[in-house]
């Protein structure tokens, strides 16, 4: 047997709140967790214990926002307000900004570490100052409350009861400003951690900037001594062109040396083949004829 809503439910919220968070959703469902959401709304009786299981049992973060948006779109007037504090209260300021109309809505957030964590940080810082000054007017009414109260209980109640409910109010209040002083110290803790996390940004951006000059110094150098070496090389291959040419030029002068002394060789080996052959009738005087290169 389901257990009974202990807040009774109040109807649909005003129709220009429910097409604001229409309007958002899809942002909503990509950047909001629902269940990050449950324990403020529950705690200003927004939602009951029921809604509250029935959104964190959502498998995935899109399924459990949308189940949150559902049950809200149905808890009356009070559900958008709450929703807007539950938002600022955890951490997602963009996102009830968003929801009032007061950031444009993009497709796709930033993703520079660095200032996640700083948006992150400023959303937490506001949302723990919306939570102190919500306390601050309710410790203020909690005090026009015992004034009222000491009026009208003054002539009617018992010195006795008047000091138990005296003192279960200051109690109260004694509570609410000791909640608040440890608001402020997280506040301050925030702040203090926000300051450190500027202070190694602007060191490592320093860093880097040294680094990156220092890279393109070396780069320069580097550019100008490939320049200088690429033209040394050029010249010295020209050099070598040109003296290739040139070489190509003496081995084509020696080869036609070669080739006119091959020639008279050959015409002096054919002279003499000539002189020394047999003719009829005459005797061959092997010993008279000489080879053309021994003759003088």
């Amino acid at each position: 047997m389901a257990k009974v809503p202990t807040i009774p439910r109040k109807g649909p919220m005003e129709a220009e709140d429910a097409l604001r968070i229409q309007k958002s959703s899809a942002y909503m469902e990509a950047h909001v967790d629902g269940r990050d959401l449950t324990a403020t709304l529950y705690q200003d009786l927004i939602i009951d214990s029921d809604d509250k299981e029935h959104v964190e049992s959502g498998k995935t973060r899109k399924d459990r926002i949308r189940n949150l948006l559902g049950i809200l779109r149905q808890r009356g007037p009070r559900a958008y307000s709450g929703l807007l504090m539950a938002l600022r209260t955890n951490g997602y300021e963009e996102i009830a900004n968003v929801i009032e109309e007061k950031e444009k809505i993009y497709s796709k957030p930033k993703n520079n570490d660095m200032h996640r964590v700083f948006g992150r940080l400023k959303d937490q810082v506001a949302g723990h100052n919306i939570v102190i000054h919500k306390h601050g007017k309710a410790i203020g009414q909690h005090r026009v409350d015992i004034d009222e109260l000491k009026d009208r209980v003054h002539n009617h109640v018992p010195n006795g009861e008047v000091v138990k409910i005296k003192n279960k109010y200051e109690k109260m209040l004694k509570e609410k400003e000791d909640e608040m002083q440890k608001i402020r110290r997280k506040i301050e803790e925030k702040e203090r951690a926000l300051q450190q996390l500027r202070n190694d940004f602007t060191e490592e951006r320093s860093r880097l900037n040294s680094e990156l000059d220092r890279l393109k110094k070396r780069l320069e150098e580097s550019t100008e001594q490939y320049l200088k070496e690429k033209e040394e090389l050029i010249k010295m291959m020209e050099a070598q062109k040109e003296e290739l040419n040139t070489h190509r030029e003496e081995v084509k002068e020696v080869k036609g040396e070669v080739d006119d002394m091959k020639k008279m060789f050959l015409d002096a080996v054919k002279r003499f083949d000539a002189q020394t052959a047999i003719k009829p009738g005459k005797p061959n005087k092997k010993s008279e004829a000489r080879p053309p290169w021994k003759m003088r």
